[in-house]
């Protein structure tokens, strides 16, 4: 799917790729100004979780989907303007309204 990321007075496409569903795991692609990165959303007991491998960081999440708070999570490891793509991205998939399966998934 493809959304429109604006950060400050910029806009970018940003494009979002799905991977994989199974079990309690989402993994999708988020590109947008010619970079990219594998992310990973998924469900534990107490909430969701959000882990970008190729930098090896994660952060907590939860079902409001604030583009704010997972910037705040990442912004050390980006530009402002690429935290704020991925965020977008992220943001735009979780509001899709994904939930934890039965937790005996």
């Amino acid at each position: 799917m493809k959304i429109n990321c604006t950060y400050k007075r910029f806009s970018w496409m940003v494009d979002i790729t799905t991977l994989s569903t199974k079990h309690k795991l989402y993994e999708i692609v988020v590109s947008g100004r010619g970079i990219w990165t594998l992310v990973m959303i998924g469900f534990h007991t107490c909430g969701m979780f959000l882990y970008i491998p190729r930098l090896g960081v994660g952060c907590e999440l939860d079902y409001s989907s604030d583009v704010s708070y997972i910037t705040a999570n990442i912004k050390q490891y980006f530009s402002a303007e690429d935290a704020a793509v991925f965020a977008t991205g992220i943001s735009h998939f979780l509001s899709y309204g994904i939930r934890p399966r039965s937790i005996k998934d």
